[in-house]
């Protein structure tokens, strides 16, 4: 009992042997030969041909079984290239055949033999004309549907089938006709969609290598090989002209009511585009000659197809190419690039077809035409982040990637994004709508399987090829080459603007230390040569006050106490220069230090030096351990500290010192007076005081700027949060202050 059931067969379609069948089709004969051409293979149709019996021919040169055939057989097998064919006439007892020569893939070499039909001059002569005819025509198709129509009636007319059609291959491998010629009895294919399944993939390998296949009749017995009893090796047959028909495609031209047929591949760029598939309700022969034109014709079909997309992308890519420019000009006149792309967007969109586009940057969303909503976006990217690798991604049946797009397929069933880099999470994308299509199949896009009666399953395809309809949602126009281009592009001159500001920058970084070293020599030697000078000023005056005091009058003598006071405070201000300088001069010294360590000794400084009875100063857990040069961290703690016990006017002057685990920063944090907000840029300036000179003991105003210098040199920073009246935390980092030692 044989059961039938529907399910997925592309494993078995794929699986299946085709290229060594074991047998030929019985309209010609084939030898296999020793390198001292030797037949070790023959088929079984040899005196039918030949007048020979097979088994006779088994070990005998090739001279011996065709008549004077053994030189031009070497002569073409000395030019035989791997992968090639060889094709010459040979005669034997009056009679002319044409020969076929290839090494298959275990480098056997293989002759086939078909009766040459073609040897009329004047027929000849008619299908020259009719070949340059053709290819006129063909050079001359305006477009694409032009060019498909015109081949399926030249190549019905060189060789008087009943149907050709044009059959071309989408994404998926399913095949669609997109042209057609035919005699009125037969039905038509025209527009019709075929499965994969109908063409697997062993068999589309195939078509890239042997450009043509014919099966002359489907009814006629496929002929077996005679071979040595030792000789066990399956022949390959995937360059044979003669090579047998799967058992499977036997029974589907039969269901299509096909009595012979002939197929033509048609190449782009070295892969298969699509067929030129012949189907004929009788029987009929094709001889090699005609079928070596129609591939002509099919490879000036090729050229076109290549010459006319060319075209067209050309438009596409000139266009692109304008845009391009216009956003690579902004981005590099920018100060900013990666701030001007966003406002770029309506040109980013422009650049490829599509209904709307997206620009992640710096967890940022911009949008443009139809997307889907922000949260769903974001929820995209945050998986995209995680789950994809490559920098570009390409889909127009995106919810089969991603199952949550399946909630917004009418707004973007397809999406093109790119990443802008390797390392961020920054991306453009592009979307295309859902376009609901009604596609019509010829039969339903099934093969049925059959279990025979040992229990094994075969192939058996179906038998109606009516028109049978289906729709295709969730699905978009595909994006094609040239949008993938200028993704592409876009990304590369983005990465090009980048490229050039990180080396201005770089170049300007140079100058910046170079010029900041050179400041820092001079603002040193500057203010050790004014020294000098200026305690001989105020030496002098002080004399002058003691010596002549009795002979100076009162205000004689303010204006000599005023040019004492006024030279030690600029003492002051050159000492404090000297130590600006110092810091951006000496090289760090980075040892492991102990924070708690640090703190702690500038505290007990300090209690030396000043009266600390209403000052309360905690840390509020243990500091990590650090690399650092000790000597500058002492003066950042000793700065900080020393500042929020001056400013502060409270009864009880609280500090707390601690460590944010979060962003590894350290703080010191007081109650003291605060500070407004507009001027929290203006303490980290050299000789910048908030309030008058008297006030808060006075100071010359660089010991921020010291300290913030000392900070960036260990690769830190610092900032301030405060309110007036409430308190100051002051804030810093160095690097590697979560590294513990």
């Amino acid at each position: 009992m044989t059961a039938n059931r529907l399910e997925p067969v592309s494993d078995l379609c794929d699986k299946e042997p085709i290229h060594i069948p074991g047998k030929i089709q019985s309209h010609g004969m084939l030898f296999v030969l020793s390198a001292k051409l030797e037949v070790e293979q023959v088929s079984e149709n040899a005196m039918a041909f030949l007048g020979i019996d097979p088994k006779q021919i088994l070990g005998q040169r090739i001279d011996s079984v065709i008549d004077n055939s053994e030189s031009i057989i070497a002569t073409n097998l000395h030019q035989l290239e791997k992968g090639q064919i060889q094709s010459f006439l040979i005669t034997h007892q009056e009679k002319q055949y044409q020969a076929v020569l290839h090494r298959n893939n275990s480098d056997r070499i293989v002759l086939e033999l078909e009766e040459e039909a073609f040897d009329d001059n004047e027929q000849g002569q008619d299908l020259y004309r009719m070949v340059v005819e053709a290819v006129g025509s063909l050079e001359n198709a305006k477009t694409l549907q032009a060019l498909y129509e015109i081949i399926a009636e030249q190549v019905r007319e060189f060789i008087g089938y009943d149907r050709v059609v044009i059959y071309r291959f989408d994404s998926d491998w399913h095949g669609q006709v997109v042209a057609e010629s035919r005699i009125d009895s037969v039905p038509s294919f025209l527009d019709l969609h075929f499965p994969a399944t109908d063409i697997p993939k062993q068999a589309r390998e195939l078509y890239v290598r042997n450009r043509t296949r014919i099966v002359t009749d489907v009814d006629s017995e496929p002929v077996g090989l005679y071979c040595h009893e030792g000789d066990t090796e399956p022949l390959d047959m995937s360059d044979a002209i003669l090579r047998a028909v799967s058992p499977v495609h036997i029974e589907y031209l039969r269901n299509m009511q096909v009595g012979a047929s002939m197929s033509i591949s048609i190449l782009k760029d070295g892969e298969l585009w699509g067929l030129i598939a012949c189907h004929h309700q009788t029987a009929k022969h094709v001889s090699y000659q005609v079928r070596a034109i129609c591939k002509l014709l099919s490879l000036t079909v090729s050229t076109q197809l290549v010459s006319k997309q060319q075209k067209k992308a050309s438009d596409k890519e000139i266009h692109s190419a304008e845009l391009q420019r216009t956003i690579f000009e902004e981005l590099l006149n920018a100060v900013d690039p990666m701030v001007a792309l966003p406002k770029l967007i309506g040109e980013v969109q422009k650049l490829i077809p599509s209904s709307g586009s997206a620009i992640w940057l710096n967890d940022s969303l911009i949008t443009t035409g139809n997307t889907p909503n922000a949260s769903d976006l974001k929820d995209f990217i945050m998986w995209y982040s995680l789950e994809g690798e490559e920098i570009m991604l390409r889909t127009n049946r995106w919810s089969e990637l991603y199952s949550p797009a399946k909630s917004f397929v009418e707004v973007a069933s397809g999406i093109l994004l790119i990443k802008v880099s390797s390392n961020l999470n920054q991306y453009i994308m592009w979307f295309r709508p859902e376009q609901i299509q009604q596609v019509n199949w010829s039969g339903k896009p099934t093969k049925l399987t059959k279990v025979d009666e040992n229990g094994e399953t075969r192939l058996s395809p179906r038998k109606s090829f009516e028109k049978w309809s289906e729709e295709v949602r969730h699905s978009a126009d595909e994006w094609d080459d040239t949008d993938v281009d200028s993704a592409l592009q876009l990304r590369s001159n983005i990465v090009d603007v980048i490229l050039r500001r990180v080396n201005d920058l770089e170049h300007l970084n140079l100058r910046l230390e170079r010029s900041n070293l050179e400041l820092d020599a001079f603002a040193y030697i500057a203010s050790h040569d004014l020294k000098e000078p200026l305690r001989g000023i105020s030496n002098f005056a002080s004399i002058v006050l003691r010596r002549y005091a009795e002979v100076i009058d009162d205000d004689g003598k303010h204006k000599l106490g005023t040019i004492v006071k006024l030279t030690t405070r600029l003492d002051s201000l050159l000492d404090s220069l000297m130590n600006f300088s110092r810091v951006g001069r000496l090289e760090l010294k980075l040892d492991p230090i102990d924070f708690n360590k640090v703190v702690t000794d500038v505290v007990e400084g300090i209690h030396a030096n000043q009266n600390m009875e209403k000052v309360e100063i905690s840390i509020l857990k243990t500091l990590p351990t650090a690399r650092a040069d000790l000597a500058q961290i002492t003066e950042v703690f000793a700065n900080l500290i020393g500042n929020s016990i001056k400013y502060n006017t409270s009864d009880i002057t609280k500090i707390e010192i601690g460590y944010e685990e979060s962003d590894g920063s350290f703080f010191v944090r007081d109650n003291g007076i605060g500070i407004e907000p507009n001027q929290f840029d203006s303490i980290f300036q050299i000789f910048r005081r908030l309030h008058a000179r008297e006030d808060f003991g006075g100071g010359t105003g660089a010991g921020l700027t010291i300290v913030r210098k000392i900070i960036e040199r260990h690769n830190g920073r610092i900032w301030i949060e405060s309110v007036p009246g409430q308190g100051t935390t002051l804030s810093f980092t160095i690097n590697d202050t979560r590294g513990e030692i």
